[in-house]
């Protein structure tokens, strides 16, 4: 009987020590809590220029300075989609410069100053006014984000994702985010 009563006062004790309630065996209850999940942050890309933006990677989100040069011709894809390639040439250049006459003679293959632009047709923000079919450089006119109008030779400020392919930047229709006169 003694030995009765010293296990029951050791198993009562060991429950108020342990906080064990009826039913339990071994513990309090314990309820899971979520625990914030360790994450990485990015590394900020270097600001985009022409010298390094062929090491970007394909679907970066970059903003870029430069010209912007209207082709001698264009091959323009019509339909519920029409779009116009342009040049956007290194601003140190003039839309007169040996690399837009590559990228004319290339069937607008940039060169390495260049960064080939594809701008949906429109009337509204980031949109190219349509080209008559026989254009002259003056008939670029380029939509701003503000509303202003850029045209041939002038320089912007674009941000796009951008696309590599085979060695040349290329930005499509429906990766520009922005595109702003400078200054």
């Amino acid at each position: 009987m003694k030995k009765d009563i010293i296990i029951f006062y050791w198993l009562i004790i060991s429950l108020i020590i342990t906080g064990c309630g009826p039913g339990q065996l071994i513990g309090p209850t314990l309820t899971p809590t979520s625990t914030a999940t360790p994450t990485t942050t990015p590394t900020p890309l270097p600001p985009a220029t022409f010298e390094n933006i062929r090491s970007f990677p394909d679907h970066a989100q970059v903003t870029i300075i430069g010209r912007i040069c209207l082709p001698d011709s264009q091959m323009t894809i019509t339909g519920e989609f029409t779009s116009y390639t342009i040049a956007l040439l290194n601003p140190d250049y003039t839309c007169d410069n040996v690399a837009v006459k590559e990228f004319n003679e290339l069937g607008n293959r940039p060169s390495s100053s260049i960064v080939e632009v594809s701008v949906p047709n429109g009337t509204n923000k980031n949109q190219m006014r349509e080209l008559p079919r026989f254009y002259d450089y003056s008939d670029l006119q380029l939509m701003t984000e503000s509303g202003k109008i850029v045209g041939h030779g002038d320089i912007v400020s674009l941000t796009a994702s951008i696309t590599q392919i085979f060695g040349h930047t290329t930005i499509q229709r429906e990766d520009i985010i922005a595109i702003n006169a400078y200054p």
